[in-house]
């Protein structure tokens, strides 16, 4: 059976656009042959691979892995001119690369892109699928594409800006996700920060997309052979993911609880539990290593509050919630339902992905979460919330447990560690979509999920979405 391996999550994988040197082998990755001459010097080279234990990039609410690749590369260009960034245009043709234009030449890769035309306003597009790699791999390349910059100025220093997406191209049409485009960030920023707009998220079925973004910055001196303008340096541009995310996957799920300080004694049914966070975010900037601080690239809401990330409703997911056999203690549940949200044994919302396997009567939510603007030290960044009912069929909080951390990051504590970009957090371990038994001789990669019985529930942080952390709930 092939296996899908996952990152913490059925969605989840640590995709990133790395840089090559001139000297990796690019041979063998496209049919077209190169049908101009290159100025080598004047070129850089984008990949994407998958690291370490990452593989497939796929939607926490998307249906099939096909549609859950990045497939669109972006590329903008800027020049410094006085005390400035000037976003430099994008000639359609060779001959037009004049007077500060430049052209983007396709040299080499695995794009979709004939070898040797010019990318269409900076963009560069390749097929909707992801290779898949072993947990535990060296990190595993693939979609490399070489560019040459035609035009270049001698004694000039250039930043390039490249953004990743999935460009669903299904009937929807619906492109870049968050609206026609990204928008600059604005004053206080310098040119080449976007703001993603999260509000005008184009495809309705996803509560979130992934952006994939990287700058880097180059000069250029006049290549004595062929007197041309070359890069001093061949700019390298790695691609990483924009946003955070997250999964949750539990067992034993009890029936009943009780009130938290009550000293009666009295037991509620569990009607739902939810996952919040202490902070809202509303959009974010991209990419985030042009701003002051690269992991708090959020944008924190007007009505900054609690936002509640995953809600599992029991009263729609659990088979015996009407009628609890005589004596149980955990609720059950049917097995996972690929594509289909608001069923067993989902979080509200979630859609599930193809193939998908969990251990008998357990529950599973996943999806992107958007990463704060700042360090908060004011309360728990995560919490457990368990809910009853009382008499008057109102919702009562039950129980609340803190999601802590072992991997503390400067500046913050076990309690205060903020969601971060390119973050997972990761309540319960799942690394395979389609078995829980991902290697038979190796037990650490096993399906883990939270057993609720316990007041300390092991939590883990992937930062960067390739190292795992151990955390826990108290």
């Amino acid at each position: 059976m092939k296996k899908q391996y996952l990152l913490m999550a059925a969605f989840a994988s640590a995709m990133a656009f790395t840089a090559c040197s001139n000297e990796d082998d690019l041979g063998g990755i496209d049919s077209n042959p190169v049908i101009n001459e290159v100025v080598e010097g004047a070129t850089f080279e984008i990949s994407i691979s998958n690291q370490g234990v990452g593989t497939k990039a796929v939607r926490p609410m998307g249906s099939s892995a096909a549609d859950n690749s990045v497939n669109t590369v972006a590329l903008k260009v800027y020049k410094y001119d006085t005390d400035a960034w000037q976003e430099v245009t994008l000639a359609s043709d060779e001959s037009s690369a004049t007077g500060g234009k430049i052209a983007l030449k396709y040299v080499e890769g695995q794009a979709k892109t004939n070898a040797g035309s010019i990318l269409t306003n900076g963009v560069i597009e390749y097929d909707a699928d992801v290779e898949e790699s072993v947990p535990g791999d060296d990190q595993h390349i693939t979609k490399k594409a070489k560019i040459e910059v035609i035009g270049l100025e001698n004694n000039a220093k250039y930043q390039i800006v490249a953004y990743g997406y999935n460009d669903d191209k299904g009937s929807s049409n619906v492109g870049y996700p968050y609206s026609s485009g990204p928008t600059a960030a604005g004053t206080g920023f310098e040119n080449g920060v976007f703001q993603a707009n999260v509000g005008t998220l184009q495809n309705p079925v996803h509560q979130l997309e992934e952006i994939f973004a990287a700058s880097d910055v180059a000069e250029t001196t006049l290549d004595k052979e062929s007197s041309q303008a070359i890069f001093t340096v061949t700019p390298s541009l790695t691609l990483t993911r924009q946003v955070a995310g997250m999964l949750a996957y539990f067992k034993n799920v009890p029936i009943y609880l009780n009130k938290m300080d009550d000293p009666s004694d009295t037991h509620y049914k569990v009607e739902k539990l939810e996952i919040v966070a202490n902070h809202k975010s509303a959009d974010f900037y991209f990419p985030a290593m042009l701003l002051d601080n690269d992991d708090f690239n959020g944008i924190i809401a007007a009505n900054d509050e609690e936002e509640v990330l995953l809600t599992f409703d029991f009263s729609k997911i659990a088979k015996n919630y009407q009628s609890p056999e005589k004596g149980a203690t955990f609720y059950t549940f049917d097995g996972p339902s690929a594509t289909t949200p608001n069923v067993a044994p989902y979080a509200e919302g979630y859609y599930g992905t193809p193939g998908l396997e969990l251990q008998e009567n357990t529950i599973f939510g996943a999806r992107y979460l958007l990463p704060y603007d700042q360090h908060y030290g004011n309360s728990t960044t995560l919490v457990l919330r368990f809910y009853g009912k009382d008499t008057s069929n109102n919702y009562v909080l039950l129980e609340e447990r803190d999601v802590t951390t072992e991997n503390v990051p400067e500046g913050a504590n076990m309690y205060t560690y903020d969601i971060r970009c390119n973050n997972f957090y990761s309540i319960g371990q799942k690394l395979a979509t389609d078995t829980t038994d991902p290697d038979p001789d190796d037990p650490d990669d096993d399906d883990d999920p939270i057993d609720l019985t316990g007041k300390t529930i092991n939590l883990r942080i992937n930062d960067a979405w390739a190292v795992l952390h151990n955390m826990g709930i108290e």
